[in-house]
């Protein structure tokens, strides 16, 4: 291999690297509300409800709270509450219905599909670029693990369990990535 394409290879996939940390840095924390399918996990069995907080990978502090819900073998998760922004930040670079929609009550996982204790087989939004990533999410001790993958590369988070959140207002639903409206899943 020449050094030429090594060089182009390897930055290609630092540039990977470093857009998939800036995506799901903007989605890293979150809780669980319930599930209508029982439980994911020994983890998480028995009616476990709540939220997730997302942490920022550059700063290390908490930057959203998601909601995450399971209907029809189907895991949702939807923006409850933006710790480093305003709430009423818009989705600016979002695509089409999700363009200029606020980032508060945008579903940023919308249709997981369940396999055994995990969910894959659907995609991630993230609301700081706009892009969407496959993605896979199960549960580490009480806690969520979140992939998404660009390509074979993919970054790894984990969502924090936050059991003392106490939703302060209603949050109205705003379309889903993929068109469909799932406010019924969520206003359970």
């Amino acid at each position: 291999m020449s050094l030429a394409l090594f060089t182009s290879l390897r930055s290609l996939a630092v540039s990977t690297a470093l857009l998939l940390t800036a995506a799901l840095s903007s989605l890293a924390s979150a809780q669980i509300i319930g599930s209508d399918d029982g439980p994911l996990s020994p983890d998480l069995s028995n009616g476990y409800s709540g939220y997730f907080t997302t942490i920022d990978d550059k700063t290390n502090k908490p930057k959203s709270i998601l909601r995450v819900t399971v209907k029809d073998n189907m895991l949702y998760a939807q923006v409850v509450k933006l710790l480093t922004k305003p709430q009423d930040s818009l989705c600016e670079k979002c695509p089409d219905n999700l363009k200029n929609k606020p980032v508060r009550g945008m579903y940023v996982i919308n249709g997981l599909k369940r396999d055994g204790d995990e969910f894959s087989r659907g995609e991630i939004l993230d609301p700081e670029n706009g892009k969407t990533y496959k993605a896979r999410v199960w549960p580490d001790e009480g806690n969520l693990k979140v992939r998404g993958y660009l390509g074979i590369f993919y970054r790894t988070q984990e969502w924090k369990a936050n059991k003392n959140y106490v939703p302060e207002t209603p949050v109205k639903a705003a379309p889903s990535p993929d068109n469909s409206e799932p406010a019924n899943v969520a206003d359970t």
